[in-house]
């Protein structure tokens, strides 16, 4: 479970790199300079610990994006400095609470909210419902969608890759798992629906 809420990781992260250099790493600028600041916001956020799905969806970025993001700040030793001290930064705010989520995405002119997932992690915890593993997760149809089946959360599992594959591959047979455990305070979970609005 993160440490610290989404609001305060923000409000320093914006107190460090100031309001307009935070709105540009949301859009699709490849720059040096706000690609940095993009993985500094990554590792910040993994420390603080959320896993690499949740800070896709916050940052509006794939989680294979925040991973590369992450390991790029750990092999560079001045970039990683820079991460931890904004970090040290954290510990003068009381806030260690469950994290508050963002209802929608930051919308600029330039860039808007594709990922098709969005609303769905924004609503259910990111984490494999065989294991538990949190890192990496993919979605599983449990009917394909080539076979009419939906991206109803009746027709979705959350699996880590190893058991997305095993599964495809049909080395697992998924008799029970666990249940999605709901986090956020979305309404509509019919994840289709979101992309049509």
């Amino acid at each position: 479970m993160p440490k610290i809420d989404i609001s305060t990781i923000l409000k320093v992260l914006d107190e460090h790199f100031g309001q307009d250099k935070m709105h540009t790493i949301l859009g699709s600028t490849k720059s040096r300079d706000v690609a940095q600041t993009r993985a500094i916001c990554c590792y910040v956020f993994r420390e603080c610990g959320y896993s690499y799905p949740r800070i896709g969806a916050q940052l509006n970025k794939n989680h294979a994006t925040i991973l590369l993001a992450v390991r790029r700040v750990k092999a560079d030793e001045k970039t990683l400095l820079e991460a931890m001290s904004i970090i040290k930064k954290m510990g003068q705010y009381e806030t260690w609470e469950q994290p508050q989520l963002i209802e929608k995405p930051i919308e600029t002119k330039r860039y808007k909210t594709t990922s098709k997932w969005w609303r769905f992690f924004q609503e259910y915890e990111a984490a494999c419902q065989i294991c538990g593993h949190n890192d990496i997760v993919e979605i599983h149809h449990i009917v394909a969608i080539k076979n009419g089946g939906s991206d109803h959360i009746s027709n979705l599992l959350i699996l880590c890759p190893n058991h997305h594959e095993m599964l495809h591959r049909g080395l697992l047979k998924i008799n029970r798992v666990k249940p999605l455990k709901r986090i956020g305070l979305l309404n509509s979970v019919d994840v289709h629906n979101h992309n049509k609005s």
